[in-house]
């Protein structure tokens, strides 16, 4: 063999340890989920964890709570905290989209791809709390679609909020 063929199958074994090394440590939130003791589900309408990847400190995360009345927190792995209120408006179509929204539908179409955690990337589970029971749902486990609807509006209050 000459020196590239070495230097190829070198990086490739190496590439390959740290892959499954790297999957091993950042397995699916819903499975091994570091953040089990942060909302009350009587006050909460909706939790979003993400996590995935390194950060300086270790694995990266965050993770936003929106409680009935509008309030949030907000914190990463980085110990940043962030506590406020989203507007009535858009607590309003949270809460009728999150009303309205078809969680078999949902759940129905399965993620098929890559989960983003494979390289480097973060997986975001969504927790919905009602009354009697709550719907949680991984991206790296069901195929959303982030252009209209729910998960649109999470999406938009939630980059509001890291603005």
């Amino acid at each position: 063999m000459n020196k590239w063929t070495l230097i190829v199958v070198a990086l490739l074994i190496i590439l390959t340890i740290s892959g499954v090394s790297f999957f091993l440590l950042n397995k699916d939130l819903e499975e091994n989920n570091p953040f089990e003791d942060v909302s009350n589900s009587k006050n909460s309408l909706i939790k979003i964890e993400s996590g995935g990847g390194r950060c300086i400190d270790g694995p990266c995360y965050s993770k936003l709570i929106i409680f009935e009345d509008g309030s949030y927190n907000l914190s990463d792995s980085n110990k940043q905290v962030k506590i406020g209120n989203i507007d009535f408006t858009n607590l309003s179509e949270l809460k009728q989209l999150i009303d309205t929204s078809n969680f078999d539908d949902i759940k129905s179409r399965i993620f098929t791809g890559t989960c983003p955690t494979a390289y480097d990337g973060p997986v975001n589970v969504y927790t919905f709390f009602f009354d009697d029971s709550l719907e949680s749902i991984s991206d790296c486990k069901y195929e959303l679609n982030y252009s209209t609807g729910l998960f649109a509006k999470v999406t938009d209050i939630r980059e509001n909020l890291n603005s």
